[in-house]
């Protein structure tokens, strides 16, 4: 209001007395504490994902490496029952095998579609029901 009449604005510079300095340094202590606490978790969460990355990277390295063993296997087998051509009683096999091993490396997912196809079906049912009924009248 000073100004717009032509007068002058004094501003005053915050003083810090006593009890201003406690909660500073308080404040500053708060502080540096959540900066490290920061820098932990940060450090925490590296380690979590590196531990993670790695965890995939074997999983897929065993996998693979039973798939092989598993291929080896039914080679194996087919040529121990000497039929006239064991090829086709390996791919036979070596395919069941496979289908084995990703059954059981993705039986959440295959779980899951289960569930939604069942569901699905139970959803065609109602409709061709509701259907049924309408065309029924």
């Amino acid at each position: 209001m000073g100004a717009a009449r032509g007068g002058s604005i004094e501003r005053r510079e915050p003083t810090l007395d006593r009890g201003d300095l406690a909660a500073f340094a308080r404040r500053s202590d708060e502080s540096a504490t959540r900066s490290d606490a920061v820098y932990q978790w940060r450090q925490d969460f590296e380690e979590r994902r590196l531990l993670e990355t790695r965890a995939a990277y074997v999983k897929l390295g065993l996998w693979l490496l039973a798939w092989f063993g598993m291929v080896c296997v039914c080679q194996q087998a087919a040529q121990s029952l000497q039929p006239r051509s064991p090829d086709g009683l390996m791919y036979l096999l070596a395919a069941i095998g496979s289908a084995a091993l990703l059954l059981v490396a993705f039986w959440r997912t295959v779980w899951r579609l289960m569930w939604w196809l069942i569901g699905l079906v139970i959803v065609l049912a109602i409709i061709k029901g509701a259907f049924l009924i309408i065309f029924a009248l």
